[in-house]
């Protein structure tokens, strides 16, 4: 095939390539031509989100003046769940067996003082003294508040253990409020040296 030919035929191509995408180029253009003068006019899925916008009011119909953030929840002691602080560590895993640092499901709690609705004085004097026995109570940089420390890694579970200490902490609260109220007779039934031993052994 001699070169005049072989350029002929990529002209001819070239030309049969630029005409069908001028005719895909002329095709779309035509449907969105037709769309915008269809009857019913042509309406955005949008539209309802920024009608909202306009309005101050998010897709769940809510307003600019309702409460977004839930309810808190609470403890059965009275101690906001979210004031529950936790702490854990990852540790890189061991060449040797059990591949796993000792502390790695070791959970930290932390609660201050002042999140805690105590009834009087002496219920806050008998936490301080219960927790201190296994825990350690922290005085805070300014002084003016103090909070609770206690760890667990009684389960190989950081879940678990978070369970385990917030359970702890409602024992604890009624223990308090059973000795603030009842005194000697609630301290000889038992429950506080339960919760005492465990306390002790964190």
């Amino acid at each position: 095939m001699s070169t005049a030919a072989s350029h002929k035929i990529a002209y001819a191509l070239a030309r049969r390539s630029s005409s069908s995408s001028t005719i895909i180029a002329k095709r779309t253009f035509a449907t969105a031509i037709s769309n915008a003068n269809s009857n019913p006019p042509y309406k955005s899925p949008l539209k309802p989100f920024f009608d909202n916008i306009s309005k101050n009011q998010t897709t769940s119909g809510l307003n600019n003046t309702d409460a977004v953030m839930p309810e808190p929840e609470y403890l059965k002691c009275g101690i906001r769940r979210d004031a529950l602080r936790f702490k854990a560590n990852h540790f890189p895993h061991l060449n040797l067996p059990p591949f796993i640092h000792t502390d790695e499901h070791k959970v930290t709690l932390l609660l201050e003082l002042r999140y805690i609705p105590f009834q009087n004085n002496m219920e806050r004097e008998l936490l301080i003294e219960m927790a201190g026995k296994g825990g350690r109570v922290i005085t805070l940089y300014n002084g003016k508040h103090q909070l609770i420390q206690m760890s667990s890694t009684k389960f190989a579970s950081r879940i678990e253990n978070m369970r385990y200490l917030t359970a702890l902490v409602e024992r604890l609260m009624v223990c308090v409020k059973g000795l603030a109220k009842e005194g000697d007779d609630f301290y000889h039934s038992g429950k506080v040296h339960e919760v005492l031993e465990e306390v002790t052994y964190l």
